[in-house]
């Protein structure tokens, strides 16, 4: 029996080294399932079946292309609406203002607020022609850049205003300021502006140059 046994396992040289890999084989499956368990939990093995994974969605290449071109476009125009500035208006901004307007210098800008201060405002760019040193190349290049707002024009009530108040005004002489003056005292407060087209002295260029100065209350 002994004998049968020995015979039965025996090997020869190749056969144990066969023997002996299988062996280290299995010991080096059994430590790295042993490490694997500890280091990776269950649910974040890295070569878990991908049936098993949760399914993530990736964005579409179309849909990622057009939230790109969405928010560049949204930038430009974010960018565009911070870097416009509002056109300065005639009757209201000060002289720094206009000085950072082309062609119009500290010197002119003063010129421009003070006719416009004796004027009361103006109501067409067209006046600022009437202003010293003012030529068409400068207005052309001035006119692009400025608005006007006419409800800002600082005008006479024609039942109060005295005539030293309107001789000041540029378009109004003396001797006109006085007919307004004594029209009123002679035929009563006036009931519209139109009737200042019944003196002499105001034909329809002049009235068209005026009218805008004045109000009736």
């Amino acid at each position: 029996m002994r004998y049968i046994i020995r015979n039965y396992f025996s090997f020869n040289k190749r056969e144990k080294r066969a023997v002996l890999l299988l062996v280290f084989l299995n010991l080096l499956l059994l430590f790295y399932f042993s490490i694997e368990s500890r280091v990776f939990p269950r649910s974040e093995k890295p070569f878990a079946d991908p049936l098993t994974r949760p399914f993530i969605q990736k964005p579409s290449v179309t849909l990622q292309h057009q939230d790109e071109k969405l928010f560049r476009k949204l930038s430009r125009g974010n960018r565009s609406r911070s870097f416009i500035s509002p056109k300065p208006e005639l009757n209201s901004c000060d002289s720094a203002a206009l000085e950072k307007l082309k062609g119009i210098g500290p010197a002119f800008a003063r010129r421009i607020v003070i006719y416009r201060n004796k004027l009361g405002g103006f109501y067409s760019l067209k006046q600022l022609m009437e202003v010293y040193g003012m030529d068409s190349a400068r207005f052309d290049l001035l006119s692009s850049q400025i608005t006007i707002d006419t409800m800002k024009i600082r005008a006479f009530d024609l039942n109060q205003v005295s005539s030293e108040e309107l001789s000041l005004h540029p378009y109004i002489r003396f001797n006109l300021a006085a007919l307004i003056v004594n029209y009123r005292q002679k035929h009563g407060k006036y009931t519209a502006i139109e009737d200042l087209k019944k003196l002499h002295l105001v034909n329809a260029e002049l009235y068209s140059k005026i009218a805008p100065y004045f109000r009736v209350l």
